[in-house]
């Protein structure tokens, strides 16, 4: 086991290098397409700055996955009551120009408001990256579907779907299945431990083809 220890030990500090060198380009681009996003600017040259917005935001979702993983154990934990229809909505907005680069259109339907008693940092990573694997893996041009019903918060795309096989393997770290979507293979292990931290029950169905549903009982 020697070769496998010493090549994880080799990714782990690829990882911890990685997250160093993102963090200042990173937020230097999203500030400064914040600022052209106040001035008068022709709708090609928008087109170009969106293109580089949805770059950027995807770059910074997973430098923001890579913090969460490193840091974890070495921050407390804050938790709070909060109101998951309204987190959902700000990450809605956050994850907008996502949706419309691959013109997907998306469908809340909050049925029922509750509190949740979490670390808003951790709920705002759950909420993310199943968002984001939806966005991810999604077909261009269909439909991600949000509902919250009954302590219950559920997310479907309807996109390539997955085997069972491969469900039975999603939680572990650095795996993925599609090498071009590109990624680190870590966001359903993030969200499987943030769940198991809660007490959250994790469901997943999907179907190859078809598409994919998470859902999470509070």
């Amino acid at each position: 086991l020697k070769p496998l220890r010493d090549n994880l030990k080799l990714l782990d500090q690829f990882i911890r290098d990685t997250t160093h060198e993102l963090n200042t380009p990173v937020a230097t681009i999203l500030t400064n397409i914040e600022l052209l996003s106040r001035l008068p600017i022709e709708p090609k040259v928008q087109t170009k700055i969106d293109r580089i917005k949805v770059g950027a935001l995807t770059v910074s979702n997973i430098y923001d996955d890579l913090v969460f993983l490193l840091l974890n154990h070495q921050t407390s934990v804050q938790n709070e009551n909060l109101l998951l229809k309204s987190i959902i909505f700000e990450r809605l907005g956050y994850f907008d120009i996502l949706f419309r680069a691959k013109s997907l259109r998306v469908v809340y339907e909050p049925r029922n408001e509750f509190e949740v008693v979490m670390d808003r940092k951790k709920l705002i990573r759950l909420i993310d990256n199943i968002l984001s694997n939806a966005i991810k893996y999604t077909q261009v041009a269909t439909t991600i579907t949000i509902i919250l019903r009954n302590n219950r918060l559920s997310i479907a795309d309807e996109g390539e779907g997955m085997t069972q096989e491969e469900i039975g393997k999603i939680f572990e770290r650095y795996t993925r299945f599609n090498a071009s979507q590109g990624g680190f293979g870590l966001g359903y292990n993030i969200i499987y431990n943030i769940a198991k931290e809660y007490n959250i029950a994790i469901t997943i169905n999907s179907k190859v083809g078809e598409g994919t549903c998470v859902a999470l009982d509070f």
